[in-house]
């Protein structure tokens, strides 16, 4: 899976979980707390829903590193390759 495939399905998760209208709104850049005012429990739920989806496992102690796009899209992407 791509960089920008991680991003798109990030993006489409977001569209059902936060004000995302459209999957390619969301860029590397985009703050999840700051740009779609996402609080501490809905980054928990966030991450639970990327575990799910990617079948990956972040661990919690991650969870304060992911702040981006660009943060989720790395961590997913390297939890991706220790899978393969």
């Amino acid at each position: 899976m791509t960089r920008q495939e991680i991003l798109y399905k990030i993006g489409e998760i977001l569209c059902d979980e936060a004000s995302l209208d459209t999957p390619e709104e969301l860029t590397m850049e985009t703050d999840f707390r700051k740009d779609l005012q996402l609080d501490s429990l809905e980054m928990i739920n966030l991450v639970t829903i990327f575990d799910e989806e990617f079948d990956i496992t972040v661990d919690d102690s991650r969870l304060t590193s992911i702040n981006t796009a660009k943060d989720a899209v790395d961590i997913i992407e390297e939890l991706l390759g220790e899978a393969e």
